[in-house]
């Protein structure tokens, strides 16, 4: 639902969920740290606490974290 209300508004993102094997979830992750085009990064709860560094929103201000 989210990510259809983003896709909406031209906002591009990506999703980490447990449906997704984990090696390419971490890509993700380095995508979305590395990335000017995403700048939104959807993951479920259990996964957003496994190291996801904040410190990233002191360096670039526009992304979100979910």
């Amino acid at each position: 639902m989210i990510s259809d209300a983003l896709n909406l508004v031209h906002i591009s993102g990506l999703l980490c969920s447990s449906q997704i094997k984990p090696a390419e979830r971490f890509q993700r992750i380095v995508t979305f740290e590395t990335s000017e085009t995403h700048r939104v990064l959807l993951m479920e709860l259990k996964h957003g606490a496994r190291g996801l560094s904040v410190l990233l929103s002191q360096t670039n201000p526009v992304r979100t974290y979910v």
